[in-house]
């Protein structure tokens, strides 16, 4: 499943290879300058593959790597 993510998932996995490390969907726009909709597919595509880890509720979910 790691082949067939996009570069910019590669690059959200990278970021959240330290233990302590959180990304929010509105961290992930700024981050890779895309629209709201892009950050929550990309962050859901990650999330159903099991590769990230979401914490919280709402507004306020941050996502880990497992």
């Amino acid at each position: 499943s790691f082949w067939q993510l996009s570069d910019r998932q590669k690059a959200i996995l990278g970021l959240l290879d330290r233990p302590e490390a959180r990304l929010t969907n509105k961290l992930g726009q700024r981050r890779f300058r895309v629209a709201q909709s892009t950050a929550s597919r990309d962050l859901a595509r990650l999330t159903v593959l099991g590769l990230v880890y979401p914490r919280g509720k709402g507004r306020s979910v941050s996502y880990t790597r497992i």
